[in-house]
C-alpha cells in the first residue's frame, strides 16, 4: 500500500496539469485503487476500463467516479478483497455475486466469462447481483469485439428515469452497449443511455460550472422540463424517444436484476449517499460468429453492412476549432450543410472514433467556441445569420443571435473570432462577410466586404 501523503502528492501535482497522458493517468489511478487495497492486477483492470472512457470521448464515466469508487472502498461499501462467487445452472448460461466488489472488475470478470462460454457454445450470458458501479458499457463490449465476438452489455442503476406520464425517476438510466467486430477494422460501438442523457452527465456538466443543458433531457423535482443542470440532478431525466425509451429502461432492468436475482434500479443507491453497498446489477451477452453462420459468412456480410453506412461526408471543411475540455475537434462543412466533431487520441493527436454529427441543415462556414457555456457560434454562409448552437449532437436547440429579421451587414458571413481584448473573450467576438447570397436574394448594392463586431454574451445575445 502506498503511503498516503505520497500519494496525496501526486494526485495534488496531476490536479495542477492542464493534460495528462493516459499512461500517467492509468498509473495514478492504479495507485489510488491499491492504496484502497486493491490487489494490483484488479487496480490494473479498474484503471483499464476508467481509462477507455476517458479516451473514447466519455468523460463523464471514466475517472470523475473515482471519488466515488475511492469513497466506496475506503468505508468498506465496496470491498477491495470480494468473495466472488459464480454458478453455472446451464452450459450457456451463469449467475455471478459480486459480493460488493468494485463494479469495474466483477464487470470484467463477467464478460471475459461470457466469452469464455461463447467460444464453446456459441453463446454465452452472464448476469451480475450485489455490483457497484461499472463505468462505461462500452468497453465491455469492445474488449469482445477484439477477440472477435459480438458482445453487449447492460447495467441498471439508482432511480432516473420519469415513466412515460410521470414526474419522479423509477429506473435508472439503464444503458445498453453493443459491439460488433469488423475483420481488419476498428469494431462498430454503441454505447447509449435508454434517457436522452447519462445522469452522470450533467453532474459533470455541472461540476465543469455549466448553467444550462439542452432542453428536452430533464424535469425538476416538480416534474416540470428544466435546463439548469442543478434541478436536473434533483430532478429526473427524460427517456429516449419517450415510451419506447422507458420500454428500454424497463427491458435492461429485467435482464440485470431479475435474472440475476438481484435489487431493482429503483432500490438501488450509490455508496456515498447512503453508506451501503449499491447492489447494482448488470447483465452481458455474448454471441460468437462461428455457431451461426461461420465467422467468415459473419465477415462478409459485415463489411458489407459497414460499407453501406459509412460516416456522413465530410468535403469541403471550412471551420475548425479544438475544444481542450473534451478533446474534440469540430468543424464545418458549408457544401454538405453540416456541423461535425471527431474526438482526438492526446498521445497521437490522431482522430480517435468515428466523426459524430453534432448539427445539419444550414451553410455553417466557420465558428467560435465559448468551452464554458457549451456552445458555438457559427455563421451560416446563405442564410446570413449567426446562429447559437450546442455542442452536444443533436441537442435540438440552435438559435439565431444575429441575423433574424435580416441584416444588411450580415450578407454572407464568413469568419469567427473571439475578441483578444481583456475582458471580452467569450463575450464579444468579431465576424467578416464575404457579400455572398441569400437564399432568396434582397435587394443589396453595398459591399462585399464588410465585418461586424456582435456581443454574444450568453444570457442575452444582441447586436
Amino acid at each position: 500500500m502506498q503511503d498516503a501523503a505520497a500519494l496525496a502528492a501526486k494526485l495534488r501535482q496531476m490536479a495542477a496539469t492542464d493534460k495528462a497522458t493516459p499512461a500517467a493517468l492509468a498509473a495514478l489511478v492504479v495507485d489510488v485503487f491499491t492504496h484502497c487495497g486493491v490487489p494490483r492486477a484488479d487496480a490494473e483492470i479498474g484503471a483499464e476500463v476508467a481509462l477507455w472512457a476517458q479516451t473514447h470521448g466519455s468523460d463523464s464515466h471514466g475517472v470523475v467516479h473515482l471519488p466515488l469508487y475511492t469513497r466506496g472502498l475506503l468505508d468498506g461499501t465496496i470491498k477491495s478483497n470480494p468473495a466472488i462467487a459464480t454458478t453455472q445452472p446451464l452450459p450457456c448460461s451463469a449467475v455471478m455475486d459480486a459480493d460488493h466488489a468494485l463494479g469495474l472488475v466483477a464487470s470484467r470478470r463477467a464478460m471475459d466469462l461470457a466469452m469464455e462460454i461463447a467460444k464453446t457454445y456459441g453463446v454465452g450470458a452472464v448476469t451480475v447481483r450485489n455490483s457497484s458501479h461499472f463505468g462505461a458499457a462500452g468497453y465491455y463490449v469492445d474488449h469482445a469485439a477484439a477477440q472477435g465476438l459480438i458482445g453487449l452489455a447492460f447495467t441498471n442503476a439508482s432511480p432516473a428515469i420519469a415513466p412515460t406520464g410521470g414526474t419522479e425517476g423509477l429506473f435508472g438510466t439503464n444503458p445498453i452497449g453493443v459491439g460488433f467486430p469488423l475483420h481488419n477494422a476498428e469494431p462498430i460501438i454503441a454505447d447509449m443511455a435508454t434517457a436522452m442523457v447519462a445522469r452522470s452527465r450533467i453532474r459533470h456538466m455541472l461540476a465543469a460550472g455549466q448553467k444550462n443543458i439542452p432542453e428536452g433531457w430533464a424535469l425538476d423535482p416538480q416534474g416540470q422540463p428544466t435546463t439548469d443542470p442543478a434541478a436536473a440532478v434533483k430532478g429526473s431525466v427524460l427517456p429516449i424517444g419517450g415510451p419506447k425509451g422507458y420500454a428500454l429502461s424497463l427491458m435492461v432492468e429485467v435482464l440485470c436484476s431479475a435474472l440475476s436475482d438481484g435489487e431493482p434500479g429503483f432500490q438501488v443507491t450509490y455508496e456515498n449517499v447512503v453508506k451501503r453497498p449499491s447492489n447494482i446489477c448488470h447483465f452481458f451477452l455474448v454471441l460468437n460468429p462461428q455457431g451461426f453462420a461461420g465467422t467468415a459468412a459473419y465477415d462478409t456480410r459485415m463489411a458489407h453492412i459497414a460499407d453501406t453506412l459509412p460516416p456522413p461526408p465530410q468535403p469541403g471543411i471550412n471551420g475548425i476549432h479544438y475544444d481542450s475540455k473534451t478533446n474534440f475537434i469540430y468543424y464545418t462543412s458549408t457544401g454538405q450543410k453540416l456541423f461535425m466533431r471527431v474526438h482526438v487520441d492526446l498521445r497521437t493527436h490522431d482522430p480517435n472514433g468515428t466523426p459524430e454529427l453534432v448539427d445539419s441543415g444550414t451553410m455553417a462556414d466557420d465558428f467560435c467556441i465559448d468551452e464554458d457555456a457549451r456552445v458555438a457560434y457559427v455563421t451560416t454562409h446563405r442564410e446570413n445569420t449567426i446562429d447559437r448552437v450546442p455542442l452536444e449532437p443533436n441537442s435540438g436547440s440552435r438559435r439565431s443571435v444575429a441575423g433574424q429579421p435580416f441584416n444588411e451587414l450580415l450578407l454572407g458571413p464568413s469568419s469567427a473570432a473571439w475578441s483578444r481584448v481583456p475582458g471580452e473573450y467569450g463575450r464579444v467576438a468579431y465576424f467578416t462577410t464575404d457579400g455572398g447570397q441569400t437564399a432568396p436574394p434582397p435587394a443589396w448594392n453595398g459591399s462585399n466586404e464588410s465585418r461586424i463586431e456582435a456581443n454574444v454574451n450568453t444570457t442575452k445575445p444582441a447586436l
